[in-house]
């Protein structure tokens, strides 16, 4: 890859809470160097890590080859130790430049949340 990639970080301004998941849309795979994969974690209130889940990697633009190729990639990550997740990164893995890749991210939900957690900021890092 070229250059530095950005990272999407999602902070609760709150508690936190110790289960989410969402879903990561078309990761895409290509002629050349591009093979798109991402890497959700999540950290504690001091950032330290607690759990982390990666993608598929997107290796062709043919559907039959990338299952991923216009489908989404579901994830869910749970605190092993009831930690409380207080940030959510999602991270660019793959390969390309910062000019071919692209993130849809929808259906964000956290499980199991406190009754004063919500999302405060979701912007890239």
């Amino acid at each position: 890859s070229s250059g530095e990639w950005p990272s999407f970080l999602m902070t609760y301004n709150c508690d936190g809470t110790t289960e989410m998941g969402g879903l990561i849309y078309d990761i895409d795979g290509g002629t050349g160097s591009r093979q798109e994969q991402f890497m959700v974690s999540a950290y504690d209130k001091d950032y330290n890590w607690i759990v982390s889940d990666t993608s598929y990697r997107g290796i062709s633009a043919n559907c039959v080859d990338n299952p991923l190729e216009a489908d989404g990639w579901n994830f869910v990550l749970t605190s092993p130790n009831a930690e409380v997740i207080k940030y959510v990164r999602i991270d660019y893995i793959g390969t390309g430049t910062i000019g071919s890749v692209g993130l849809g991210f929808d259906n964000y939900y956290a499980y199991g949340c406190y009754s004063n957690t919500r999302i405060s900021q979701a912007c890239g890092a």
